[in-house]
């Protein structure tokens, strides 16, 4: 996993990346969920020669214990609203079947921005919600994956968190992750080949982008989850009354063996950050201005001797204020 975005003030763009080692293979049913391990590496941009700003496993303190991950990812965004982006890492406890593994948690846990040294601003550990029983005869589950957007639900230029099923409060009021909203599980962890769950970096795509056109910039999840009953990608946000919920869905073809990739971009010009008016504009002065001439004196030859005119004192002008021309007028 790799990511880009702005640790610092300058205007190239840092890297994060996420390197994930495990026993193969990571969907059958011989998994070792202790057998993971994941690190994250974080680089400075090009001007720099890409220097490395950090490295470790992914791991945090969590009520004083720590906590580490066998399969993790990393986001980028500016998730405390103070003009500069932050690192947000996260990864599960264990992998593999629930006969394997019947305590996965989620670790989440943000680092802050470069020039406060990647400083640990905020970390937690939820539960991961199975679908159905957890005794289910018949049914086996593969949960192998977690997926960390920064997204801005609300539009406040502070980026909440995501992570699978659920989604974080942004950390411009207080450093903790507060639980805000949720995705159901049976909306996410689809029955993807009869009586077996299937959830990992294969059968699965998440992203955030504004894809809903919502005024004051607010974002939303976009995620498509393999299943062989129902093939669509789900549009996750607030509606214009602020209600979370699912604001679109899109059908797909049902395919067996999915390897979806959901990439947001822009490629024409109707949102509302590229609609432009008709109107035109010109540059009109409503103040008084000083204007100056530049040119050299002339100089006078008087009596065999050259002498410099005294100068002139400028001259100060009122420029007319003319009425503004707005778009469409």
């Amino acid at each position: 996993m790799i990511k880009t975005g702005n640790l610092d003030y300058d205007s190239p763009q840092e890297l994060a990346i996420v390197v994930n080692e495990y026993e193969a293979p990571l969907s059958g049913g011989g998994d070792n969920p202790s057998s993971g391990t994941s690190r994250y590496y974080i680089y400075d941009d090009g001007v720099t020669g890409f220097k490395q700003l950090d490295a470790n496993v992914i791991a945090a303190v969590v009520n004083g214990a720590p906590v580490g991950v066998k399969v993790g990812d990393v986001a980028i965004g500016d998730v405390d609203g103070d003009g500069v982006d932050e690192v947000v890492l996260g990864g599960m406890t264990a992998m593999g079947t629930t006969a394997q593994a019947s305590d996965i948690k989620y670790l989440v846990y943000v680092l802050d921005d470069a020039k406060r040294a990647l400083a640990p601003l905020a970390a937690t550990v939820v539960p991961h919600k199975y679908v159905g029983s957890d005794t289910e005869t018949g049914t086996n589950r593969y949960l192998n994956f977690l997926h960390i957007n920064a997204v801005d639900i609300d539009g406040d230029g502070a980026k909440e968190i995501q992570a699978n099923e659920y989604v974080f409060r942004s950390l411009r009021a207080a450093r903790t992750l507060q639980q805000i909203h949720e995705i159901p599980a049976n909306q996410l962890l689809f029955e993807n080949i009869p009586g077996e769950f299937r959830f990992n970096w294969r059968s699965s795509s998440v992203v955030a982008s504004n894809v809903m056109s919502m005024d004051g910039g607010r974002e939303q999840i976009v995620f498509y989850s393999q299943s062989f009953r129902t093939q669509r990608v789900q549009i996750w946000g607030l509606d214009p009354t602020n209600r979370w919920s699912m604001m679109h869905g899109i059908a797909m073809e049902s395919a067996s063996q999915t390897r979806p990739q959901i990439i947001p971009s822009n490629v024409d010009t109707d949102t509302l950050g590229l609609k432009y008016s008709e109107g035109s504009y010109r540059l009109v002065f409503t103040e008084p201005i000083v204007i100056a001439a530049l040119a050299p004196h002339r100089a006078v030859r008087t009596s065999g001797k050259t002498s410099m005119p005294a100068a002139r004192p400028l001259a100060k002008a009122r420029a007319p204020r003319p009425k503004m021309k707005t778009p469409g007028t």
